[in-house]
């Protein structure tokens, strides 16, 4: 069932699945909490809690731009778990929610049961590459709205050449026109980019809680790279390489889940 709270003037969405011990999980950018509540399922003994982020999903109005950044993300989350009075929790998320988990492990390490990151999107440098086309799509939006202004981007040589290397990930971020209010929600899109988890990666050297970091391969904006380095740089970590989603969704799912299961299993 959907529920509300408040924080900073803005009404957030989440959602709560099952029964038993907390795992918090947050989505990706100009995702929603659909996206990990679907990569989860249903968990023996947890309860998933999913949360819409600031500019994203059901959550609004959109509130400052300059609240758009992994600190002001990871203090949403603790005020969730503040208003469902849950003392400690599993984080984890995906992409852009990797790095809001890990900034949440950071601020609030006594709040931290164990860590999941999945897909990591950032290292420790704010503007990667990787992706370097989002601030692009805003850039469009902001300049033409959502149809013309995927047209003018849908012509540019970056999303050209993508398309020709991997289509299901070109596809995704031409997806980001059809988000809803995905106009009024473009600086989204400019700020989390060019903001970043850690300071370096000494940061994620200092994580002590266990830790799953799962990667795949085909995957441009998530490079398994990434995933490998966090595995490396935070002490307890474990590196799990799934199918990529575009190679196959359900396999990716499932393996997944299989992986999650083990994790929580042992931790």
């Amino acid at each position: 069932m959907t529920s509300r709270f408040h924080r900073d003037g803005i009404q957030f969405c989440y959602e709560k699945i099952g029964a038993g011990a907390p795992l918090v999980m947050s989505h990706g950018l100009g995702g929603n909490r659909n996206q990990p509540k679907d990569l989860c399922g249903r968990i023996a003994r947890h309860q998933v809690v999913v949360l819409d982020a600031r500019a994203h999903g059901d959550t609004e109005p959109v509130g400052p731009e300059k609240a758009l950044t992994f600190d002001r993300f990871a203090g949403d989350l603790c005020a969730l778990m503040d208003h469902l009075e849950i003392e400690r929790a599993v984080i984890g998320g995906i992409s852009m929610g990797a790095g809001v988990s890990t900034r949440f492990a950071l601020n609030f390490p006594d709040r931290t049961e164990a860590l999941i990151l999945v897909r990591p999107a950032w290292e420790a440098e704010p503007s990667p590459k990787n992706l370097e086309l989002l601030p692009m799509v805003a850039e469009a939006l902001e300049q033409a709205g959502n149809e013309k202004g995927r047209e003018i981007f849908s012509s540019r040589p970056e999303i050209l050449c993508l398309r020709a290397q991997a289509p299901a990930v070109a596809e995704s971020i031409l997806q980001q026109f059809d988000k809803p209010l995905a106009t009024e929600r473009r600086a989204r899109l400019q700020c989390m980019p060019a903001d970043c988890p850690i300071r370096s990666w000494s940061d994620a050297e200092g994580i002590s809680v266990p830790t799953l970091v799962v990667g795949n391969a085909e995957d441009p904006m998530h490079p398994l790279q990434f995933a490998e380095a966090w595995a490396a740089k935070i002490p307890d970590a474990t590196l799990a390489v799934i199918p990529s989603k575009s190679e196959s969704e359900a396999s990716h799912i499932a393996a997944f889940r299989q992986a999650l299961n083990a994790f929580l299993s042992n931790s």
